[in-house]
């Protein structure tokens, strides 16, 4: 089994930020920051339910500044449109991910994307976030949905519902990876 982990351009330009500033190698501030996120994926729901049993918030209260702390993080998380790049045939690329809108009503608010794997690459639609809630619907081959610090593994033809405001990445695991993703109410940044 291979133990090489290859790095999308933007997350190795980070790491060697870091590494200038900090004189480790990339390897090791790369291990120490993935084991600092998949060591702890529970430190949210331990906290929630600790805080409450104890009396010291209200489940309500927590719900709260849970939705404060969201929306304060979100200002650090790029938005869809921005990670786009729009090609000649009307469509849009990021990753080894192509989409194309199929339908966009602003009366019922819903915008509709066909999307497919243009690579092999398996590089992730990068961390972002809509003000709409987005479904995907996998049609075709298994993707992997990073969010909330979690990875989930939906495969066809299953579906995931990203809550709205939530910073999430989404990369194909298969070639022939095909989705349908709703996004309500619609993102505009994403509409030709």
């Amino acid at each position: 089994m291979s133990k090489h982990l290859v790095l999308d351009d933007d997350v190795h330009g980070e790491l060697l930020k870091r590494k200038a500033a900090t004189g480790l190698n990339v390897k090791d501030i790369g291990n120490a920051i993935l084991r600092s996120l998949l060591g702890q994926p529970q430190i949210p729901q331990l906290l929630r339910r600790k805080l409450i049993e104890s009396g010291l918030i209200t489940q309500s209260k927590f719900d709260e500044a849970l939705r404060e702390a969201a929306a304060e993080a979100a200002a650090y998380v790029p938005t869809a449109a921005d990670l786009i790049r729009v090609t000649k045939r009307d469509t849009f690329t990021t990753g080894s991910w192509e989409l194309k809108e199929l339908m966009l009503d602003r009366e019922i608010g819903i915008q509709v994307f066909k999307v497919w794997t243009k690579d092999a690459r398996s590089r992730p639609f990068p961390a972002h976030l809509h003000s709409g809630t987005e479904t995907l619907i996998v049609l075709a081959g298994r993707v992997g949905v990073t969010s909330e610090n979690d990875l989930h593994v939906i495969e066809a033809p299953d579906s995931f519902t990203i809550p709205s405001n939530t910073s999430h990445a989404v990369a194909p695991l298969d070639r022939d990876t095909v989705l349908l993703v709703t996004i309500s109410p619609p993102d505009d940044g994403l509409s030709l």
